[in-house]
C-alpha cells in the first residue's frame, strides 16, 4: 500500500492487517466504538490504545510499509521509558487520516485493552473498547 492514497476505511484497513500481522494488544477507542456501539458520529481520524515494549519498532516499521508515517510522539513521562506515551501517524492519503496510538502504560489503559471486545465497524471486525462508566469511576 506504500504510496497509494489511503482514505479512512483504507488507514482503518491497512491498521488492522497492521495490528494481526504483529499481534500488538489493542482496543480501538473513540468515535470508532461509538458507531459499532450504535450511535452515528462523524470522524475523521482513528484513536486505539496498545500494549508493546520491545515490539514497538518493528510495529512502526509495519505500519510504514502500509502508508503510515509516524510525525509526533508525546512523552514518555520519564527519561528512563524507551516509549513514547502519544504516538501521532498520519497516512499518505489526500487529505491524510490521523491515528493517535496511546501505548498503555497506565493499570487504567492496560484495562482497556484488556476488556476490549471483539465488533464491526466499516465491516471489518475489531477489538474496541467497552469500559463503562462505573469502572472509570472506579479506577
Amino acid at each position: 500500500m506504500n504510496g497509494h492514497s489511503l482514505n479512512l476505511r483504507d488507514a482503518f484497513r491497512a491498521l488492522i492487517e497492521t495490528l494481526a500481522e504483529t499481534g500488538v494488544p489493542h482496543a480501538f477507542i473513540g468515535a470508532l466504538p461509538v458507531l459499532a456501539w450504535g450511535r452515528v458520529r462523524a470522524t475523521t481520524d482513528i484513536d486505539l490504545v496498545v500494549t508493546v515494549g520491545a515490539e514497538w519498532g518493528r510495529w512502526c516499521a509495519a505500519l510504514a510499509q502500509r502508508g503510515m508515517v509516524e510525525r509526533k510522539q508525546i512523552g514518555p513521562a520519564t527519561a528512563a521509558d524507551p516509549l513514547p506515551d502519544i504516538a501521532v501517524f498520519y497516512s499518505s492519503g489526500d487529505p491524510p487520516v490521523r491515528i493517535d496510538v496511546f501505548v498503555a502504560k497506565t493499570d487504567f489503559e492496560q484495562a482497556v485493552v484488556a476488556t476490549a471486545r471483539e465488533a464491526s465497524v466499516l465491516g471489518m471486525t475489531v477489538r474496541l473498547a467497552v469500559l463503562l462508566v462505573r469502572e472509570v469511576v472506579a479506577w
